[in-house]
């Protein structure tokens, strides 16, 4: 198995980032790109009923 290191990458690693010139859709806010992977939470409530366990285990 071949090791990867930083030099195997040392003729692209300063390329600029490819822009394409037809763009059919504008690009996305970072914000809203950022929104996409943020975590969600599954069922409501859930973090709030977890909250109440603890502070009654603590008292």
């Amino acid at each position: 198995m071949r090791k990867i290191t930083d030099e195997n990458y040392d003729d692209i690693i300063d390329l600029p980032h490819f822009e394409p010139s037809k763009i059919k859709h504008p690009r996305m806010p970072l914000k809203s790109r950022a929104a996409q992977f943020s975590p969600f939470e599954a069922v409501r409530g859930h973090k709030e009923a977890i909250a109440d366990a603890e502070k009654s285990m603590e008292e």
